[in-house]
């Protein structure tokens, strides 16, 4: 098992990630969250630049953020100052979409995108879409294109992992990805990897060269954690501060994929659903109208 740590991308993370590998961790994942965090590639470049062993991955970004060949070319010029050493994770999008007010992008979309940097990142030409435009493109100055290498390093691989929690999306990782990224509750894994190697079999993918097994992908699963200290109880001030900002947007999420207040939260606890959906319930009846706080959240 390998131990990594999930940074929320500020422009000086490269110290966390320093101290992070010195510390044994094996990967440093950053999250794209425009509207909340530093950009991620350039939060990347500046670890790149300052570790030498640690693993960097992107957990995860988002399609919509940047067109596809910007993001191949991301990728490929952090991986020259870090040969090997990169890793793209791709989600529908969450915090980095939700922001904005807009839902996650579907699966055709998904897929496509993945495709167009997979392909850019293996040298080929891809077929790039804009609206009724279909263009033929490829990283033009890359070692196998034009015998240049000073811009991008595609020789080293750089693995394109999914983000997925559902039955679609983790028949598109068995697919076409590269390894599968998703979360610590606890039917993912084993509900999800049976089916993510079923599709792998019949689509012929294999995961052998980023870190899988034939038709068994390395797996990437975010989860939260926090060292209490001695006769320290997880209820402890400290604890609840540190740990539950990274908790609660878990909540909204059942609560919007639930239908909003009111509906069944999907929570093991029901005092906790009931207090929750009675905070959302009391805070909409006491506003007689719109804040500039309501229109943005």
């Amino acid at each position: 098992m390998d131990y990594g740590i999930g940074i929320p991308s500020y422009i000086d993370a490269w110290r966390e990630v320093k101290a992070a590998e010195e510390a044994g961790f094996t990967h440093a994942w950053f999250y794209d969250s425009q509207l909340i965090y530093s950009d991620v590639w350039a939060t990347m470049a500046l670890a790149a630049q300052n570790t030498g062993r640690i693993k960097l991955g992107t957990l995860v970004a988002i399609p919509t953020n940047r067109l596809s060949p910007v993001t191949a070319a991301a990728a490929a010029s952090i991986n020259k100052l870090a040969p090997g050493r990169v890793i793209i994770g791709l989600g529908t999008g969450y915090t980095g979409r939700n922001t904005m007010g807009l839902p996650s992008i579907t699966m055709k979309q998904f897929s496509e995108y993945t495709l167009q940097v997979k392909g850019l990142l293996s040298g080929e030409d891809v077929l790039y879409r804009e609206g009724q435009r279909e263009r033929w493109i490829r990283l033009i100055h890359t070692k196998a294109n034009s015998g240049r290498d000073e811009f991008y390093n595609i020789e080293d691989h750089i693995p394109v992992m999914l983000a997925a929690n559902g039955p679609k999306g983790q028949k598109l990782v068995g697919e076409i990805s590269d390894g599968w990224i998703t979360t610590s509750r606890s039917s993912n894994v084993p509900d999800g990897l049976p089916r993510i190697e079923r599709s792998a079999r019949l689509s012929g993918n294999s995961f052998g060269k980023s870190g899988g097994k034939g038709t068994k992908p390395y797996v990437t699963v975010l989860t939260s954690a926090c060292v209490l200290r001695e006769n320290e109880t997880i209820l402890s001030e400290r604890v609840l501060r540190n740990v539950g900002p990274t908790l609660i947007p878990g909540v909204h999420a059942m609560w919007e994929s639930a239908f909003g207040p009111g509906s069944d939260l999907r929570m093991a606890d029901a005092e906790i659903a009931n207090r929750y959906n009675k905070y959302i319930t009391d805070y909409g009846n006491s506003k007689s109208e719109r804040t500039e706080d309501d229109r943005r959240y």
